[in-house]
């Protein structure tokens, strides 16, 4: 069974066991049954949708009724689920077990570390990466480098320089390497093995360096098309900077060419833990410009409360939240942003489109109009607000929204909507003056008809009439207008008037049609009113 892509999220561990290396594991893993890759291949696709907490269950229950199952896939994969749920405990209780299983198992001891590194403890995180290092085929160097930044964060920076300069002295090294190691050695007041690790780089980085910067500056002046060829070229280089990458798929973006762009961006191993946070803020709003803000969100991973994220963090991620079908997760990091930002018009909208998604209309509404006292809203805004009004069952507010909205020059189509709003909030006077003006405006037989209707309502029958009339005239669908003309003119006792429109509906209207049968009831009353006239 293939790896999953999980595995990408580098999670890390120490186990206390015996050493094992590359050389004294088996060429091919071991073979997974049927039922069990059945139940691994189920519960991956949850993960994939993001029900997690689902995942955990089918695991679970396939554990449970086969008890006797040793694969390390099956507690391998349920390390995944929790560590994406967040409970570290027991994620670890489940990779210790896929490694006890398979001490070979590298995936499960790079997967590992990430548990010692999101439980601040970075030194079993990096013996644990030097571990998965030596099992996992093909040779990653990468992981040896991450074992280093841990070993600096848990401050043995000697062990750090020792796998630095292992990593140094292999062929074509990265130059991330070597200014990690220079940059240590600096720190130690090493100056001259600083000056020495510096030097064997130069000749390498300089050329990189100055076409960064010269990428930079075709950007920085609207020539991306300067630019592209540079960072192609940087980025075709073994190991490239992931700046590099990610300044290439940013100007492929400018060049409209968001397919490249995506595929460019994919190469940067967003995981790394020497990637700044800054430039992981940058790969997740890309992710989410491109409309991935699953890919997004883990990048955006941070404890809402922490006062020390950016304001930019913060909005990323509430985007990716709301996007990602968890608006109400995204309370937190919003509250603390409003909190801390009252006046910005963008955290305001943000909190109205959080509340659409959670369907809650009316606080949506509400954040709406503080934004608009912010910043200046356009009209296309306002009647958005109305929308929400009316969604909210506050008809009233909805129908000055709209107003402001449509301006002076409202469309037919625009006072049609007034009218109805007007109805729903029973100001049937406001309502009858935006429908006559629609039907003025734009007349139609629909239009005149609705109107007609509001009329008979408002117990005005001859204007009734006279709309219907109207309407009949343009269209008249199995004698629909001239039915409803003929009851107003029976309610006016006009009795000639009634009798003509009814005998319409019975020319237009089908055979046995609900029409005809009306029509032919009242043309039997009429003509007996008639006689005793």
């Amino acid at each position: 069974m293939m790896k999953l892509a999980f595995t990408i999220l580098i999670i890390i561990f120490t186990f206390l066991g015996n050493g094992v290396s590359a050389q004294n594991c088996p060429k091919d893993p071991s073979p997974v049954s049927y039922d069990l890759h059945l139940a691994l291949t189920h519960a991956e696709k949850e993960m994939e949708t993001g029900h997690n907490q689902k995942a955990l269950g089918l695991l679970a229950d396939y554990a449970r009724k086969n008890p006797s199952e040793a694969h390390p896939q099956l507690p391998f994969l349920r390390g995944l689920v929790t560590y994406q749920l967040k409970r570290f405990n027991a994620s670890e209780v489940f990779f210790r077990e896929a490694i006890k299983r398979d001490p070979c198992f590298g995936e499960a001891w790079q997967n590992l570390a990430a548990v010692h590194s999101r439980q601040n403890r970075p030194a079993q995180a990096a013996e644990t990466m030097t571990r998965a290092f030596s099992l996992i085929q093909p040779e990653n160097p990468d992981l040896l480098y991450r074992a280093a930044v841990f070993w600096l964060m848990a401050k043995e920076t000697k062990k750090a320089i020792s796998l630095l300069k292992q990593l140094c002295a292999r062929p074509n090294p990265s130059p991330r390497w070597r200014t990690t190691l220079a940059h240590v050695l600096e720190t130690l007041e090493k100056n001259h093995k600083a000056a020495k690790a510096l030097a064997t780089r130069n000749a390498a980085l300089e050329a990189s360096a100055h076409g960064f910067r010269s990428a930079l500056i075709h950007l920085k002046n609207g020539a991306p098309e300067k630019a592209l060829p540079l960072l192609e070229t940087l980025s075709r280089k073994t190991n490239p900077e992931a700046q590099w990458l990610m300044a290439l798929a940013a100007t492929l973006d400018r060049l409209n060419r968001p397919g490249e762009a995506v595929a460019v961006m994919e190469k940067v191993d967003a995981k790394s833990p020497a990637l700044s946070s800054n430039l992981r803020l940058q790969v997740a709003i890309f992710w989410l410009k491109h409309d991935n803000p699953k890919r997004a969100l883990p990048l955006l991973d941070r404890t809402p409360e922490n006062p020390h994220v950016s304001k930019s963090f913060r909005l990323a991620q509430i985007e990716a939240l709301v996007r990602t079908g968890q608006a109400k997760a995204a309370h937190v990091p919003l509250t603390a942003l409003l909190n801390q930002y009252p006046q910005d018009e963008k955290i305001w909208r943000l909190a109205a489109w959080t509340n659409i998604e959670q369907k809650a209309f009316g606080k949506a509404a509400a954040a709406l109009e503080v934004a608009f006292r912010l910043g200046s809203p356009k009209s296309t805004d306002w009647k958005q607000l109305g929308n929400l009004y009316r969604l909210a069952g506050v008809p009233r507010k909805a129908a000055k929204a709209y107003i402001t909205a449509f301006g002076k020059s409202p469309t037919a189509g625009d006072l049609d909507l007034l009218a109805q709003t007007y109805g729903d909030a029973h100001q049937m006077k406001a309502a009858l003056a935006a429908a006559a003006r629609a039907a003025k405006l734009a007349p139609t037989a629909k239009r005149l008809s609705r109107l007609g209707l509001m009329h008979m309502e408002q117990e005005d029958c001859q204007k009734g009439m006279a709309a219907f009339q109207k309407a009949a005239q343009l269209k008249d669908p199995e004698g629909v207008n001239s039915l409803r003309m003929g009851y107003a003119a029976w309610k006016l006792d006009q009795l000639v008037s009634a009798k003509t429109a009814f005998q319409s509906v019975l020319q237009k209207a089908g055979s046995g049609s609900g029409n005809a049968v009306k029509a032919s009831k009242a043309l039997k009353t009429i003509e007996q009113m008639m006689k005793r006239q």
